[in-house]
């Protein structure tokens, strides 16, 4: 049974919008905003998050104190 919930199609089940934690500007709290799921391609696979975990790196990225410097807006993670 619990094989079956999780061996539907890609697509089916889904939605075509998700909610991610997006960090728009530096130093500001993050916004959960819905964004558009791209199409899964041949050879991948869509899971389901249904919690996530924050880490110090992250925090830090988000407040521009990391070596890493991604493009604004960005999901941390």
């Amino acid at each position: 049974p619990r094989l079956a919930l999780c061996s539907r199609r890609a697509g089916q089940g889904c939605g075509r919008h998700y909610r991610a934690a997006l960090c728009a500007e530096l130093k500001q709290p993050l916004a959960i905003e819905e964004v558009a799921s791209r199409p899964v391609r041949p050879h991948e696979v869509r899971v389901g998050v249904h919690f996530c975990g924050v880490n110090f790196a992250d925090i830090l990225v988000c407040r521009g104190q990391y070596q890493a410097k991604p493009q604004l807006p960005f999901t941390p993670g």
